[in-house]
């Protein structure tokens, strides 16, 4: 069956400047440069001794810093919570092979740089040990699955931009209810691109690619794994609470995807299993674009849609 195409909207369009923490929803446009970096994950907390990536699975307070961007491109963090009130504004320190070190995220292990003492006092301070932010070292580039020919990519767990639909939120609320569980917002399962009309629940699951022409440039997002989805997407994205019942921990949005036929292994990439919610996708930009210069992702914007016959995915009922 060949790929048929059709238009998709997109709803809503966001990053996440520092890994783990708070997602901004609602930016003006998802800004592609040359690389196909676009400001997302530029930053992340690394234990000091380590380099370990730090994340909301084991340290929900995460949730607790809320990030902004100045007009500049400065990114400002604010910690409000336990009575305390701080903020931290993020100066781009210049990288040097003096403030470059080890970091990793997962299985990768690469180089990020020291974004210096004070930042580092900050975030130590909250978190109640010796912590750095670093930034995504130009000199050592990160790419996606260490292949230089699929693109750069900055500390997101492994690929560039997630992609989900307002229509599969929509349907895990009906579960939800159907649960008696309290609904969830999209911003719940902090995805970069929210498609809106022109698809149905869980059709991000069948789309190959995405295209959007501006201005005679052809930016292609290409489809690459289902994302397995972890405890981060039933903790509270403004209290970093978690329910529980009983004493013990509950995953309220877990169990409904569980529940409704949404675990299964990957086709592909290590036939890895999980729970899917959403789509990663990875970005080609176009060759002739010129240094300097973006292509940028709004909401509204009209996207072309390639459909596969299959999802990429099969449930663990199937083989």
């Amino acid at each position: 069956m060949a790929e048929v195409l059709q238009e998709v909207e997109v709803a809503d369009v966001g990053i996440s400047p520092v890994k783990s923490m708070g997602f901004l929803h609602g930016v003006e446009a998802l800004c592609f440069d040359e690389e196909g970096l676009f400001g997302d994950r530029e930053f992340m907390l690394v234990e000091a001794e380590t380099g370990k990536f730090i994340s909301q699975r084991q340290d929900p307070i995460l949730t607790q810093f809320e990030i902004g961007q100045r007009d500049d491109g400065v990114v400002f963090l604010k910690y409000r919570a336990l009575g305390k009130e701080s903020e931290y504004y993020l100066h781009t320190i210049e990288e040097t092979d003096e403030n470059t070190m080890d970091v990793a995220v997962h299985t990768w292990r690469g180089k990020g740089v020291d974004q210096g003492d004070g930042a580092a006092h900050w975030a130590s301070e909250i978190l109640g040990r010796d912590v750095k932010i670093v930034r995504r070292s130009e000199n050592h580039p990160r790419f996606v699955n260490n292949n230089p020919d699929i693109g750069k990519v900055g500390f997101a767990d492994g690929y560039q931009l997630l992609v989900a639909s307002q229509a599969s939120v929509d349907r895990v609320n009906d579960w939800l209810d159907e649960a008696d569980e309290e609904p969830v917002s999209a911003s719940q399962f902090r995805a970069g691109l929210l498609l809106g009309q022109g698809i149905e629940a869980f059709g991000e699951d069948t789309i190959g690619s995405l295209k959007l022409c501006v201005g005679g440039l052809e930016l292609v997002l290409e489809r690459t794994k289902a994302c397995d989805r972890c405890i981060i997407i039933d903790t509270d994205q403004d209290t970093g609470e978690r329910k529980m019942v009983d004493g013990r921990l509950a995953t309220p949005l877990m169990k409904v995807l569980k529940a409704n036929g949404r675990s299964g292994r990957n086709v592909g990439n290590g036939d890895k299993r999980g729970t899917f919610f959403g789509q990663n996708f990875r970005i080609v930009m176009p060759e002739d674009m010129e240094p300097g210069t973006t292509i940028n992702l709004q909401t509204g914007a009209t996207l072309q849609a390639a459909i596969t016959e299959f999802p990429n995915w099969v449930p663990l009922d199937r083989k």
